[in-house]
């Protein structure tokens, strides 16, 4: 058993688990959507609604599994992962592939996104599935770099270029998104060194006391 599976248990969600993931994924869309389309504030919170929203009929046939992560000592929820159990990569192979996923707050830091893609992972190998995918937005630089350092490989860029006025208007206003993006992911990083300093501190008492 590995640490994280001391610290985190996974179950498949239940009905009243689909209300939490969505007002999570809403609460953390700013974040994690790209605003290039214009996609930003209640667009983008709406988006991850409605995105989710559709997923949910898959979940019951099985096509999809909403799993939930939660910290064994509270049982509070902590984390969730919608895992797509037959998706097909660009190859015409069979793949599993990340549709969403979200942390709380709290638990930033913590490896708590780790645990549920190493469980996804674990899953899509028992399933015969040799690779899991994902995809994160450009502006989602924390999510890539967690990725890269837990067994994730880079495997392809995509680009979008705007082709009529409209886009292009879209896209310059979309600066303005990226520029609060970068602020609140600032802001989030700058809460979680906080809470890891801390959490070193308590340690370091903790050590001293035995």
């Amino acid at each position: 058993m590995t640490k994280l599976n001391e610290i985190f248990s996974l179950r498949d969600a239940d009905s009243d688990d689909m209300h939490w993931i969505v007002a999570l994924a809403e609460e953390l869309a700013e974040v994690t959507v790209a605003p290039l389309r214009g996609v930003w504030g209640e667009h983008a919170r709406r988006f991850a609604r409605e995105s989710i929203g559709k997923l949910i009929p898959y979940h019951r046939s099985g096509t999809m599994r909403f799993l939930v992560a939660c910290d064994k000592l509270t049982e509070q929820r902590v984390g969730y992962l919608i895992l797509n159990m037959h998706h097909e990569c660009p190859f015409e192979l069979r793949e599993t592939y990340i549709e969403d996923m979200g942390v709380v707050s709290d638990y930033l830091g913590k490896r708590a996104g780790h645990f549920l893609t190493d469980e996804a992972a674990r899953i899509s190998g028992e399933a015969g599935v040799h690779y899991l995918g994902a995809h994160i937005s450009f502006s989602n630089r924390r999510a890539l770099l967690a990725a890269l350092g837990n067994g994730f490989e880079l495997e392809s860029y995509r680009i979008v270029r705007p082709c009529t006025p409209e886009a292009v208007e879209t896209t310059k206003n979309s600066e303005a998104a990226l520029e609060r993006q970068t602020q609140l992911e600032k802001t989030r990083k700058m809460v979680l060194n906080r809470r890891i300093k801390r959490r070193q501190r308590t340690e370091a008492r903790a050590n001293r006391k035995t």
